[in-house]
């Protein structure tokens, strides 16, 4: 049995916001709890860190906690920085509560950005018919992670 993979890691670079004051690239999202709020939405657990306060703040905001309980049951806009893509995207979500913990529904690790840069493998072309075509995988899309949980 002969496997093929081609993998690339992706550079490593400077985030469009300088984090040396912050933490804000240290909130990576690790799971998406079902029938959560944050199902269906735009965020990709392992490859999205959180960024809070959000990069266009013109003003102190509250703690991250502080905020979403304050907008409980009113759609808010938060904005993720994905390693994979490196590139910032912003999801439109409503806290709630739900039959799990939080208001939001995904875990977050406290994790650097630039140490996950390292973990985060692209995929850049596989044989037909190996095990990451028959798991639906896409050349030049996907990409594969992995961390250290503390």
């Amino acid at each position: 049995f002969f496997f093929f993979l081609m993998i690339r890691r992706p550079p490593r670079s400077t985030p469009l916001y300088s984090s040396a004051a912050s933490d804000v690239y240290k909130r990576q999202i690790m799971k998406i709890k079902d029938n959560s709020p944050a199902v269906g939405s735009s965020v990709e657990s392992m490859l999205d860190f959180l960024l809070y306060p959000p990069p266009d703040a013109k003003s102190s905001c509250p703690s991250f906690s502080e905020y979403v309980t304050s907008n409980e049951n009113k759609e808010i806009e938060l904005s993720f920085y994905n390693i994979a893509t490196r590139k910032v995207h912003k999801c439109r979500i409503t806290p709630r509560k739900w039959e799990g913990e939080g208001l939001l529904g995904f875990e977050i690790n406290e994790e650097d950005y630039l140490v996950a840069h390292n973990r985060v493998i692209r995929i850049l072309d596989f044989f037909l018919n190996s095990p990451l075509y028959k798991a639906g995988f896409q050349p030049n899309t996907d990409s594969v992670s992995y961390t250290h949980l503390t």
